[in-house]
């Protein structure tokens, strides 16, 4: 699994470290270059797995927020579904305010079914059609959520 990640934790020495081992694909988020868009697509059409977290960042509150728009992008571009997850207590086990996380916490996955977006692909890409599949599977990831208890 590759994953997207923003290229400011390239400056702490452990992410960078972290960045190397799973071959995060860096953003910088406060540029409009779609080079991080075109390596992640390009892994996706071979056959490579592409790990995002729609919502852009670590969670300030432990609660799910409006995801961003580049999963719906990653899907149309490449042509390929994508598998929502929800990740449970990761808030709890490590959260932005701490320096070390707290030891014996449990995080919960649960995996949903693939979500394909195929009746989107022959159209103009759009900020709504996006929005619309972002959307989807925002909903999708908080009833999975709530389903971990």
């Amino acid at each position: 699994i590759r994953y997207l990640g923003k290229k400011e934790a390239l400056n702490n020495i452990f992410f960078r470290l972290i960045y190397l081992i799973f071959d995060v694909i860096p953003i910088d988020v406060s540029s409009k270059s779609k080079k991080p868009i075109i390596e992640a697509v390009k892994a996706l059409k071979n056959k490579n797995i592409v790990g995002i977290f729609p919502e852009g960042a670590r969670t300030m509150d432990g609660k799910i927020h409006s995801g961003k728009t580049g999963v719906a992008r990653l899907a149309i571009l490449s042509n390929k579904t994508v598998v929502p997850v929800a990740i449970k207590n990761t808030y709890v086990l490590w959260s932005l305010y701490r320096r070390f996380p707290k030891i014996k916490r449990i995080v919960k996955i649960s995996i949903g079914k693939p979500m394909s977006f195929a009746h989107f692909r022959n159209k103009k890409i759009s900020k709504r059609m996006l929005r619309l599949m972002t959307d989807s599977i925002m909903k999708k990831i908080i009833q999975l959520y709530s389903d971990l208890g």
